[in-house]
Parts: structure tokens; C-alpha cells; sequence
């Protein structure tokens, strides 16, 4: 995979499971059944990453997502992309995120990642 097909992948990651009539179905397409995530301290399975997903459709209602940096090397992606969402009352949140993606058959199975708050309060993207 080239840098631009990386690039281009993970656009259409983003795009696809923060629409808001995304299911399990759009997850399946992109996510292996045994995904992990470690963000900061904090680890999600697939179903708790399924569930998390509800939760920030659910707060936040438009998402910009960035991506700042990607490189690829075999099945591996690292990336840095920033994220600035608002919510129905006007909140805003901004946050980069540093990922280091492990791919699959053509899926994401492991996602390590560094969460950096740059406006707004990590509890509207905060995993536990």
C-alpha cells in the first residue's frame, strides 16, 4: 500500500463508520471481528468500539477530520490527523490524533493511538 492509498483508505474509513446511518455492517467492512484499540490509557475490544462510535454521533453532530501526515509500509499505517467536531448546543472540541494502524486481509485489526486536546474537554472523546 503507498502512502496515498493509505491516505485514501482511512479518508474512506472516516467518512463510512462517522456517517450517521452507520451500522455494524459499515463497521464489518473496515474493522476485523477481533479489532483492538489502545488510545491513551484506555483499550477497546470490537463491541466497545462499536459502542463508542454511538456515543460521539450521539454528542457531537458534524465531524472535520484531517488527515495532517500518513505513511504506509506493508500491512502498517502511521498517520496524524486532527479532528474538530460541534455539537447541537455549540460546543466545539479539536484534538490531533497520532495512530499506528495494523491491517489484516485488507481490514483494520489493531489500532494504537495518542490522543492530544487542543480545544475543548477530552470528555466529549473520552474511552474508558
Amino acid at each position: 500500500m503507498t502512502d496515498e492509498e493509505a491516505r485514501a483508505f482511512l479518508e474512506e474509513l472516516f467518512a463510512a463508520v462517522l456517517s450517521p446511518g452507520a451500522d455494524a455492517r459499515v463497521v464489518d467492512r473496515y474493522f476485523t471481528a477481533d479489532y483492538q484499540q489502545q488510545t491513551n490509557e484506555a483499550r477497546l475490544d470490537r463491541a466497545r468500539f462499536e459502542e463508542h462510535l454511538v456515543e460521539i454521533k450521539t454528542k457531537w453532530q458534524s465531524f472535520d477530520v484531517r488527515f495532517l501526515d500518513v505513511i504506509a509500509s506493508g500491512n502498517r499505517i502511521a498517520e496524524i490527523h486532527r479532528v474538530r467536531t460541534e455539537a447541537a448546543d455549540g460546543e466545539t472540541m479539536t484534538a490531533l490524533f497520532y495512530g499506528f494502524w495494523t491491517l489484516r486481509d485488507g481490514k483494520v485489526c489493531k489500532l494504537d493511538e495518542a490522543l492530544r486536546m487542543l480545544e475543548g474537554d477530552e470528555a466529549g472523546v473520552a474511552l474508558d
